[in-house]
């Protein structure tokens, strides 16, 4: 069956809120500009100094369908897709294991929204239904599992079992606020920070792939709409970290106090004065932060080099470092992770084919792992350059 990638965007007439947060904005963060052009091309070759493509494993049990979310912890990729967590090796693309536990028994979940991987190796999956952290082995054997105080969309483990929470725009009980800093081995809320604004949260939500970053010295946060990147730290007030500017294509702050009926009036208002509304993926490390963003139905990757103050925006992909054609950017490459060396993202088998179908040497690759159209996704492994 030909597989289907999309990246999950929830689009609900119900709740959100701009990046208020509850004790203030602290300092003024560097300034991401970033320059918006029809038919823009990334060069690889500006940015990266090698590129791979590593296929992952196709077997019965490792099919990769609609993806809603990507991760990279310890060489594992990590795709929740169809209720399920698949597990691939980032150096070799083999399937390491499946684990499929949806249900209402005990050690089953029945939501399936982040997933994360612990230092001593347990994988921890985020039910949000069940306002619970889910723990299992790597081959999917039930450890136990934490409370939430909230309905959270993602999290980020802190160590010594606390975690930042994002509960997105849906109040809970007393909680209010989008993101809570919670210590699972006490149940106790240790702190909460931007507060929701309720006006916004009547017809604007929106998932976006990912809301929390750890880097080496600090974590950064994320929400829509696109304004700022925070910097959070236990006991202390946010700080903006980075200004999102999108020019001419970022919608004032007015544009948000009109009562809109639903989500679909405000998207539509939105697309016609073309504003860019909803940066649905976001990741980061000490020297690059990347944003993918879509503007009348058009998918974007915008990467910002913090060494040289710049960014690098584009609708189209050029792989030149491999004299591979170039192709257009869809929801199946708006999902992508970084750590301190590596921007990985997925490739469609399709989208492969096509783009090496004018280079022997990688023809060549097609042919040996018996590449077809119907074969999971490849990994992209973009190493970056070490100075710029």
């Amino acid at each position: 069956m030909k597989t289907v990638y999309v990246l999950m965007v929830l689009i609900i007439s119900a709740l959100s809120s701009c990046s208020f947060p509850e004790k203030g904005d602290k300092e003024v963060g560097n300034k991401i500009l970033i320059t918006i052009e029809e038919n823009s091309k990334i060069n690889f070759s500006d940015i990266f100094e090698q590129i791979d493509y590593i296929p992952l494993e196709t077997t019965d049990t490792s099919l990769v369908g609609i993806v809603e979310r990507f991760r990279i912890f310890d060489h594992k990729v990590c795709l929740l897709c169809d209720k399920s967590l698949l597990l691939f090796d980032t150096n070799t693309g083999q399937a390491i294991s499946r684990i499929s536990k949806l249900g209402n028994a005990p050690g089953e979940y029945q939501s399936l929204y982040d997933v994360s991987i612990s230092e001593d190796g347990n994988v921890e999956l985020l039910d949000m239904n069940e306002r619970k952290i889910r723990r299992y082995d790597i081959d999917g054997n039930f450890r136990n599992s934490s409370d939430l105080p909230s309905m959270s969309f993602s999290f980020l483990a802190n160590g010594n079992n606390d975690y930042w929470l994002y509960n997105n725009n849906m109040s809970y009980g007393d909680i209010k606020t989008k993101v809570v800093y919670y210590d699972a081995s006490k149940e106790r809320v240790k702190d909460l920070y931007f507060p929701i604004d309720m006006h916004i949260a009547n017809y604007f939500f929106v998932v976006e792939g990912n809301n929390f970053v750890k880097r080496k010295d600090d974590l950064l946060f994320f929400s829509c709409p696109p304004e700022n990147i925070y910097s959070l730290k236990e006991g202390a007030e946010p700080s903006v970290a980075y200004i999102i500017d999108l020019g001419k294509h970022a919608a004032p702050s007015d544009f948000y106090n009109y009562n809109y009926s639903d989500i679909m009036e405000f998207s539509t208002e939105a697309n016609k004065r073309g504003y860019v509304y909803f940066v649905n993926n976001f990741s980061a490390n000490d020297s690059y932060i990347q944003l993918s963003f879509f503007l009348d139905k058009v998918a974007y990757w915008s990467i910002y080099s913090a060494n040289e103050g710049k960014s690098y925006t584009g609708c189209i992909l050029q792989d030149d470092l491999n004299s591979l054609m170039k192709f257009r950017i869809d929801n199946l490459n708006t999902l992508y992770a970084i750590d301190e060396n590596y921007l990985y993202f997925l490739l469609s088998a399709e989208q492969f084919i096509e783009i090496c179908s004018n280079d022997n040497a990688f023809s060549g690759l097609v042919d040996k792992n018996n590449i077809n159209d119907q074969s999971n996704p490849l990994l992209v492994k973009c190493k970056f350059k070490r100075s710029l």
